[in-house]
């Protein structure tokens, strides 16, 4: 369960109860490469976003290949230069959309992942549009 505002367990536990804009919808559901790729990745909930953090934390690893993220999630959404996110580096982001569940779920979430110019995962993220 996520900690919302760094306050104590039930302040989360409240947030995830009382919903859209204060729960964290990210950490409830393990990533299943089945369902991530048969998903429609543009409604708003999409079971994507459900997957994000555990993407994050067991399988995205920095060292990967472009061609190895590729088999695990499919083909991105996008694909951005880092000056898209504002970034002074070098390399190719790859963007995945996984619905709207941030706030008041107006804008699109993602999932972004920067390979540097060797095509090697530096870092991994979520991101609201």
């Amino acid at each position: 369960m996520a900690l919302v505002f760094g306050g104590p367990p039930l302040l989360g536990w409240l947030a995830d109860a009382a919903g859209p804009p204060f729960a964290y919808p990210f950490d409830d559901r393990r990533f299943d490469q089945k369902i991530w790729t048969q998903a429609n990745a543009e409604t708003q909930d999409s079971p994507r976003g459900r997957m994000v953090v555990d993407l994050l934390e067991n399988y995205l690893k920095p060292g990967m290949s472009e061609a190895a993220v590729e088999r695990l999630l499919g083909v991105p959404s996008s694909k951005q230069a880092p000056e898209y996110f504002a970034l002074k580096t070098t390399g190719t982001i790859w963007c995945y959309s996984v619905g709207a569940w941030s706030g008041f779920r107006m804008d699109g979430d993602g999932l972004a992942v920067h390979f540097d110019t060797k095509g090697k995962l530096v870092r991994a993220w979520h991101y609201q549009s």
